[in-house]
């Protein structure tokens, strides 16, 4: 047969034999061949090398998947095939998701999710009839079962820790990976971990009663060293920098060192605003802008 100019598409794949060049087309038609044998006809409208001997084919809109060593498709129909972890594949079929494992050419997590995330190292997020658990691949066992609302994943460098805000029952908590257990408990009505922070730290929000009120205040938890620094009283709380976050309480504004997780301003009801530029602090009062000194502030 006349192949097309360029018959041959390329890639990179793990194996210890002399490789052949498989993949070609007629007619913009794919198909694979060996030693001048036509092991799957030119009928694809797409064929890519997954792993070694692993093809996924593309014909009319779906993907099938075709082992090279065993010459049969051993998955089919699917509409999506993507790339998760080492050997890992997300497969979606009729809405509805699993995971391929190369290695043993067989289903890792059957088709039957509602979403399957992968969020680094060993870790699945799995959404299951519209709950969400999370699934550790390494130790092949789920450490937070199908039963909440929403999961957000975060890794913590400073203790080689990865972290999961979980929402149940419209509270939320943190869960630490290393732990193997909740750091904090699921009581809080929101909780934020910036993305510049590193997860080094989390802004809690919780609703409270004050003064006959019902009202929200705000506080900051320090994951590494899993301790509440900035307790959960204050009316708001406003990052101003990577380093640095005002905090309110009764219309008094104060400052923490998000690096030490030590407040080092405490809220005065004299200070009009706190700023901070080129590294330096400054706050206003009287209409008076002035360099904070630490031990200097006014009365």
């Amino acid at each position: 047969p006349q192949y097309d100019n360029p018959p041959v598409i390329s890639y990179n794949y793990e194996t210890n034999n002399e490789e052949v060049d498989r993949i070609l087309a007629i007619d913009g038609k794919f198909g694979i061949v060996e030693n001048g044998a036509i092991i799957l006809s030119f009928i694809f409208d797409e064929i890519s090398r997954i792993h070694n001997d692993l093809y996924a084919c593309r014909r009319n809109g779906k993907w099938d998947i075709y082992s090279f060593s065993k010459k049969e498709f051993i998955l089919s129909g699917l509409g999506s095939i993507e790339s998760m972890a080492s050997r890992l594949f997300k497969v979606e079929k009729d809405d509805q998701f699993g995971v391929f494992y190369a290695k043993t050419q067989n289903m890792y997590l059957d088709i039957k999710y509602d979403d399957i995330e992968y969020v680094g190292e060993t870790y699945f997020i799995i959404c299951d009839c519209g709950y969400y658990g999370v699934f550790d691949y390494s130790k092949g066992e789920y450490i937070l079962d199908h039963k909440y609302e929403s999961i957000k994943s975060y890794e913590v460098s400073r203790t080689n820790d990865r972290v999961f805000v979980a929402r149940e029952d419209g509270y939320y908590g943190i869960f630490s990976a290393k732990r193997n257990s909740f750091i904090l408990d699921t009581v809080y009505d929101e909780i934020t971990i910036p993305e510049n922070s590193s997860a080094s730290y989390a802004i809690l929000k919780q609703l409270t009663e004050r003064d006959g009120d019902t009202v929200y205040v705000y506080g900051m938890f320090d994951i590494p060293s899993e301790i509440i620094f900035v307790d959960v009283a204050f009316d708001n709380i406003e990052l101003i920098s990577g380093k640095y976050a005002t905090l309110e309480y009764q219309h008094a504004i104060g400052l923490v060192d998000l690096y030490t997780k030590r407040i080092i301003i405490e809220c005065r009801t004299v200070f009009e605003s706190i700023e901070v530029n080129g590294g330096d602090i400054y706050v206003s009062y009287c209409g008076n802008k002035v360099k904070y000194v630490e031990g200097q502030i006014p009365d």
